[in-house]
């Protein structure tokens, strides 16, 4: 164990010393030692950033923002991984245009952190009003690639006497401390969500794996996430599974409750793992999902058709291409009267549209969206 720490020490100080500022800026190799064990396993990261009146009689109105659409890919081959990330940064809410405004990082990269990538992400953004939002973040080390798990929550008097309360994915960042490996599993994932009102009290586990077959290695991450609460809805949780390449089944949730004005449905996680034996390289990571609210505002029909599992590990070298992994997607159905809920980029530029990164698969991004009404009734003053 000593020898493995001196390693790791000397491998930090050349990363200091050695590397150029631009490699340091992408952000791809850790630049600082890795941090201890941490026994409460989140933070707070922003608090109710968004909480001002936007009426004298509406009261607070908050509005939060999550990754729901992505994909990255290599565009000279397939890779190893070094790391793997997206998450959502500063979002903001400027009352006097009612744009909301945010910042997003994304990494996908081998040892090297030279390679060309393509890349979109699509967010989804809610607007609740008389409801609480606090972001979040997690981060440690392991030495082995997981499944690792442990319970996670938050405890606020703000949380209080509400009627639904959840706790969504709003970024993950996983990574090898050292080089670069195979990948056998991939996730990150929110669980067993539970809500006590009275004590105003938000609980739930999560779970994030990354390795290769030998699962042996020492990994970092960070996942990132924000708790909804509001009245006059519901939160309905749901895991998708799948076994195979095309993702072609659909999923009916409906609400217990009744029907309700919208819809949101936000992402919790998603694993993947390859279903034979070994691991691959890498060529690209899509998620996306068609979502189709019912007429009746009872339900929503949720499928992954458009989700290619199948681009996700591929080995071009050996021909691996058939690899079937099994998917766990976990989403969080939010049914709701007040408020809105929108989509940006629009599905039309993400078809048409790509980012491009030239070095090294690691990307900044800002984004604006003005809450327009009718969408969004409460700016429409």
């Amino acid at each position: 164990m000593a020898v493995k720490n001196a390693k790791k020490a000397v491998h930090w100080i050349s990363c200091v010393l050695g590397i150029s500022l631009v490699a340091l800026l992408q952000g791809c190799i850790p630049t600082q030692p890795p941090p201890p064990p941490i026994t409460v396993p989140h933070w707070q990261l922003m608090i109710n950033p968004f909480s001002e009146p936007a009426d004298p009689g509406v009261g607070t109105y908050n509005v939060g923002v999550v990754p729901t659409r992505w994909s990255f890919e290599f565009t000279n081959g397939d890779h190893h991984l070094r790391e793997h990330g997206l998450r959502v940064e500063s979002v903001h809410l400027n009352w006097g245009d009612c744009w909301v405004y945010w910042f997003s990082r994304m990494s996908f990269c081998d040892k090297n952190w030279d390679d060309p990538v393509d890349w979109q992400a699509q967010y989804t953004i809610v607007a609740l009003p008389h409801s609480f939002m606090r972001y979040g973040v997690a981060k440690g080390i392991k030495s082995s690639g997981g499944p690792h798990s442990f319970e996670s929550g938050m405890t606020d008097p703000a949380l209080k006497g509400f009627d639904a309360a959840t706790v969504v994915l709003a970024g993950w960042q996983f990574g090898f401390w050292e080089k670069d490996h195979h990948i056998r599993k991939m996730g990150v994932r929110i669980k067993d969500v539970v809500y006590d009102s009275e004590q105003g009290k938000l609980s739930w586990n999560f779970e994030h794996t990354f390795g290769d077959k030998n699962g042996d290695d020492d990994i970092y991450y960070r996942y990132y996430f924000l708790v909804i609460a509001f009245n006059n809805g519901e939160a309905i949780s749901h895991t998708i599974k799948e076994q195979s390449r095309t993702g072609s089944s659909g999923y009916t949730i409906t609400n217990p409750a009744g029907p309700r004005e919208k819809v949101a449905v936000l992402p919790q996680g998603f694993f993947y793992e390859i279903n034979e034996d070994g691991d691959l390289h890498v060529l690209c990571h899509d998620f996306n999902t068609v979502v189709i609210p019912s007429p009746q505002g009872n339900g929503v029909y949720i499928s992954p058709m458009v989700f290619f599992p199948d681009r996700i590990l591929v080995d071009f070298g050996t021909g691996r291409i058939g690899y079937s992994p099994n998917l766990e997607l976990d989403f969080v159905v939010l049914f709701f009267d007040e408020g809105g809920v929108g989509k940006h980029p629009s599905d039309e530029w993400m078809q048409s549209n790509v980012y491009q990164t030239e070095w090294g698969g690691v990307a900044w991004r800002s984004y604006v969206y003005a809450l327009d009404p009718p969408e969004f009734p409460l700016c429409s003053y």
